[in-house]
C-alpha cells in the first residue's frame, strides 16, 4: 500500500511540475496606424530623452530642450530613438543569456511509460547525464564568443550612428 501511495505521489510531482515548463503562446497583432502614431509622436522634447541623455553625459542640463544641440547630445538621441540600435541592443541581451544557459548542467530526467506485453506493467527510468570531455567549457566559451562578437556589433552600429 505504502508503495502504491509513493509511486502516485511521485507521479502526480512529475507531471505538476512538467506542467510548470509550459509556456503558452499570446498573439500580439501590430497595428500599422499605432506604430505610425508612435513614430510620428517622438520628438526631441521627450522627457525619456531627457533622461537618457543626463545619465549618459553625466551631469543635469540647464533647459530642456536645449536651443542649440552639440554632436554628443544629437548622438545621444539618435541612439535613443534608432530601431537598428535597438534590435543589436536586443542581440547582445540574447548573447548574455546564452552565456547564462550554456553554463547550466543538465537536469537528470525521470519517465514512465507503459510496459511491453501488458499495458499494466510500467517502465519507471531515471537517468542523470554526465558531461565528459569538456564539453560545457566549449559550450561556454562560444557563447562568451558570440556575446562577444554582438557587444563588439553593438559598438560598431553606435559607432555608425554616431559618424552619420
Amino acid at each position: 500500500m505504502y508503495a502504491k501511495r509513493l509511486f502516485a505521489s511521485l507521479l502526480l510531482g512529475t507531471s505538476v511540475l512538467s506542467g510548470c515548463a509550459v509556456r503558452h503562446y499570446q498573439p500580439a497583432p501590430i497595428t500599422p496606424t499605432e506604430s505610425a502614431s508612435r513614430l510620428e509622436s517622438r520628438s526631441l522634447a521627450d522627457a525619456g530623452l531627457h533622461s537618457f541623455i543626463e545619465e549618459n553625459l553625466g551631469h543635469r542640463l540647464a533647459a530642456w530642450p536645449p536651443e542649440a544641440w552639440d554632436l554628443n547630445t544629437l548622438s545621444l538621441a539618435a541612439l535613443y530613438f534608432s530601431s537598428a540600435f535597438d534590435s543589436v541592443r536586443a542581440r547582445v541581451m540574447e548573447a548574455q543569456a546564452a552565456v547564462v544557459t550554456a553554463g547550466g548542467r543538465p537536469n537528470p530526467t525521470l519517465s514512465v511509460a507503459p510496459g511491453i506485453p501488458s499495458p499494466y506493467l510500467f517502465n519507471l527510468d531515471f537517468a542523470v547525464p554526465v558531461e565528459t570531455a569538456g564539453k560545457r567549457g566549449h559550450r561556454l566559451q562560444s557563447a562568451r564568443s558570440f556575446e562577444h562578437a554582438a557587444r563588439f556589433e553593438l559598438a560598431d552600429a553606435a559607432w555608425k550612428l554616431h559618424s552619420a
